[in-house]
């Protein structure tokens, strides 16, 4: 009986139609993990910013004086930027670091913040004055 050494027409051209089918799929997946890792500091803003909001959603009370946020939950607590970074005190919490500068303001009863990088700036909406 005859042996084949090599692989026949129909069997190669199967071949190169599943890769061909997988190949868009793998790009995609390549392309979208690539993404994520481009996005990893937004998120861990976003994360910090949901903390924020969360703190201040929780307080019985929130106030602004002289560019400080203060909110009353269990105690008295105040949030402001010092040396690079965001924090709250007592405690010493530190919700960003390494930014440029920090401003709280009221919009009606809005409290929205404005954080400063080197790539921009970002403005997000934190809270409701109680």
């Amino acid at each position: 009986m005859f042996r084949r050494n090599g692989f026949a027409l129909i069997e190669s051209l199967l071949m190169i139609s599943v890769i061909s089918c997988c190949m868009p799929l793998i790009v995609s997946c390549i392309r979208c993990i690539a993404t994520l890792d481009y996005s990893k500091p937004f998120m861990q803003r976003y994360n910090q910013i949901y903390q924020l909001r969360q703190d201040l959603n929780e307080a019985s009370e929130v106030f602004l004086e002289q560019g400080t946020l203060f909110y009353v939950s269990d105690q008295l607590y105040q949030i402001y930027f010092v040396n690079d970074k965001v924090i709250r005190t007592p405690g010493t919490v530190i919700y960003f670091a390494d930014i440029q500068n920090c401003e709280f303001y009221q919009d009606n009863n809005h409290i929205n913040m404005i954080l400063q990088f080197e790539e921009g700036e970002e403005e997000w909406m934190i809270g409701y004055v109680k």
